[in-house]
């Protein structure tokens, strides 16, 4: 881990006589908003004394709070790092130690974000993972693409017979013949879907057979859905290798209507990340 320096500047054990005379205009100034209460105000102000050393403390304890989010960071970014093969963490250091750039730990996140684009690694490369495990990191990466993290490089993609409920009064013309999906949808019943996918959790052998989280029924204003979630390559649109990883893999949450198959050549895409080719590492 690494921390960036921070200047400690000298507190004094005593206010100065500017502070004194600021809070004593501040507390006079409170009790003359109020003059009818102002002996009760009065009553539960706090002393000099006591004031500034809640001040103190209170800085003692922001300054504490940052410290161990920047530690919690670092411990999270760290671990990625090594949930990665050699020869890839290997690459992300070289660029990281040989950079001019903030050694910090959103840094590293940010290079394990860009480098490994449309990298392709094969699942025996992996560090070795039990089942249970692996099926958990799943589950996690899906419930994050379906609330719209970002970091998970998801799109969403909606079926016709989706599209057809989402713009209900689309009508085709020569400049559009089917509706977009920022253009022409109905926001309400955007919110609704979206917010409802993001939410599920009635997930069981008959909704969701592989256990992963990653499919479910419900039902909106009378009409059934289901949705997916795809696990594609960062380097192309075929099936992930590595769906475990949240930085190998991508995920692509599919809407549609309940007698719908999956069919991302028809569906409607919101902007999202996309792949780029890349030199393979």
């Amino acid at each position: 881990m690494e921390f960036k320096k921070k200047p400690r500047h000298p507190r004094p054990d005593e206010p100065s006589t500017r502070q004194l005379a600021a809070y004593e205009r501040t507390k006079k100034r409170k009790q003359d908003a109020l003059p009818l209460l102002a002996p009760l105000i009065a009553e539960n102000q706090l002393s000099v004394a006591q004031e500034f050393e809640r001040r103190r403390a209170l800085i003692e304890r922001t300054d504490q709070k940052m410290r161990d989010l920047d530690a919690s960071q670092w411990r999270a970014v760290r671990k990625r790092l090594y949930d990665l093969p050699s020869r890839l963490r290997a690459v992300v250091l070289a660029r990281y130690h040989g950079g001019r750039m903030p050694r910090e730990a959103g840094t590293l996140s940010y290079l394990l974000w860009r480098e490994l684009m449309g990298v392709e690694v094969a699942a025996d490369e992996m560090p070795p993972l039990s089942d249970v495990a692996r099926l958990e990191l799943i589950r996690g990466i899906n419930d994050r693409a379906r609330q719209g993290d970002t970091w998970t490089r998801y799109r969403r993609a909606y079926s016709v017979g989706a599209m057809a409920f989402l713009a209900p009064g689309f009508q085709p013309s020569a400049d559009a013949d089917e509706p977009h999906v920022v253009l022409d949808v109905s926001p309400g019943r955007l919110s609704l879907l979206c917010d409802r996918v993001a939410a599920y959790d009635d997930f069981s052998h008959n909704t969701d057979p592989s256990g992963e989280r990653r499919s479910g029924y419900f039902e909106i204003l009378g009409t059934r859905f289901r949705f997916e979630v795809l696990y594609l390559n960062t380097g192309d649109d075929g099936p992930a290798t590595v769906p475990w990883n949240i930085d190998l893999s991508r995920r692509w949450v599919w809407f549609g209507l309940e007698d719908e198959a999956v069919d991302l050549s028809t569906a409607a895409v919101t902007d999202g990340w996309c792949w780029r080719g890349r030199s393979r590492l």
